[in-house]
């Protein structure tokens, strides 16, 4: 069986946890993690940090109490928070450097949808970190290892670690290797395929007139299985466009859109409108 924290020259850390006693009872993680720091592209000099990251909390069942006492205890709950924030601040400083998102709005947006679970644990599996992670034998059978908000949590826990263990650079690094074809993607998409155009209107309008736009729904005709909705959309208690559509969600869309196309001064009266490409 592998032991990891074995000849490897490392620092370890001050705790008198003996994770060697801890991986024996998971030899099948022991393995994984051993090859762990070459799949992520860095080496810890605290190995101890790696093993927290990958431990759930129920993993701790897995072994007599009485030789790990509590205080000695650790999961990854506290790296996980730490780790949230840095992939979120690095995340946005590599989106930003992009230089191809024009809002503060899509930047968040795009941000948002890249550190989302979904994105997180998809990263977890491509560098297989759930076949790392210490678990009770109930919480792995019930497909823990599997769960989406556990992988995703692993692996800012991990990324949290990094940040502890080397600093800001090696965690900036780590982040930017993973996300590397995931930003660029995501920002050559552009913040123009990703609105609709109520969401557009009300970017501009907030950061342009201080207001959100309102929609009123004016009409509704034409039998059920054939409605015809009119929606007004209102910018500073005025309407500016209206739309129409066999839905309201649909009419609401054709006058934002109509909005869009006209040109407003600072109070929000029409100065000019133009056609629609």
């Amino acid at each position: 069986m592998v032991k990891p924290t074995q000849g490897l020259g490392r620092q370890m850390s001050q705790d008198e946890i003996d994770w060697d006693f801890i991986l024996a009872h998971f030899p099948l993680q022991a393995e994984s993690l051993s090859t762990l720091e070459e799949r992520m592209g860095y080496q810890f000099k605290n190995i101890h940090l790696m093993y927290e990251a990958c431990t759930h909390a129920s993993a701790h069942v897995a072994y007599p109490w009485n030789r790990v006492q509590e205080r000695e205890r650790r999961h990854f709950e506290k790296l996980e928070c730490l780790g949230d924030a840095v992939t979120d601040l690095i995340v946005t400083d590599l989106l930003w450097r992009t230089n191809l998102i024009g809002s503060e709005g899509a930047l968040s947006r795009i941000r948002a949808s890249l550190v989302n679970e979904a994105s997180l644990a998809k990263i977890a599996v491509e560098i297989a970190l759930e076949q790392c992670l210490m678990m009770s034998f109930g919480e792995d059978k019930s497909g823990g290892r599997q769960r989406a908000s556990l992988q995703a949590d692993a692996l800012e826990a991990l990324i949290g670690a990094v940040y502890l263990d080397g600093g800001f650079d090696p965690a900036y690094r780590l982040v930017r290797k993973i996300y590397a074809e995931r930003i660029l993607d995501a920002a050559q998409a552009g913040e123009q395929k990703q609105l609709d155009p109520k969401t557009k209107l009300q970017e501009w309008a907030q950061a342009e007139l201080k207001v959100t736009p309102a929609y009123e729904l004016l009409e509704a005709t034409g039998p059920d299985h054939k409605r015809s909705f009119k929606v007004a959309v209102k910018l500073k208690d005025k309407v500016v466009a209206v739309g129409c559509g066999s839905t309201k969600k649909s009419a609401s869309e054709k006058a934002a859109r109509k909005a869009l196309h006209i040109t407003f001064d600072p109070k929000g009266c029409v100065i000019h409108t133009e056609k629609e490409a």
